[in-house]
């Protein structure tokens, strides 16, 4: 357990040091709630997302660590809506047993105004490789999101 935190936490601080643009730090709404926070690596096609959620409550609650590469592309008619894609590593961790799997991600994001705030939606599926969680296809949810300057 000690080693899969601190392989989490090297990978962060990994995608913190290429980032080129200030991060993006926001709250997520859905079946899972809590923070997102979204850095840029090469200009504004690549990006890493870290997600800290919690599913459930009281006993029955799972708190989920994320972290995904993403690819941004622009097929929209405005430069402020674009589409994105990803996959990486989760640690799902609840009163009862622990989780290590890979996420997808795919959805939409508007950046308002192209200034500082952006708004989200997207589905993210999860696979368990180790531990009992099998596959969760559920979890789906909205971001709002403020960049740091």
């Amino acid at each position: 357990m000690k080693n899969t935190l601190f392989l989490f936490a090297v990978l962060g601080m990994t995608c913190v040091s290429l980032a080129q643009e200030s991060p993006s730090i926001g709250i997520r709404g859905g079946l899972a709630n809590g923070l997102a926070l979204k850095w840029f690596l090469s200009g504004d096609t690549e990006a890493v997302e870290g997600i800290v959620t919690v599913r459930g409550s009281g006993s029955n609650s799972t708190l989920a660590i994320t972290a995904l590469y993403e690819l941004h592309n622009y097929d929209f008619a405005s430069e402020a809506l674009r589409w994105y894609y990803g996959a990486g590593p989760h640690l799902a961790m609840s009163s009862k047993e622990t989780d290590i799997g890979i996420d997808g991600i795919i959805g939409i994001e508007y950046r308002i105004n192209k200034g500082p705030i952006s708004l989200s939606a997207d589905w993210k599926p999860s696979l368990a490789i180790i531990g009992a969680g099998g596959l969760v296809g559920d979890e789906g949810a909205i971001s709002l999101r403020y960049r740091l300057q």
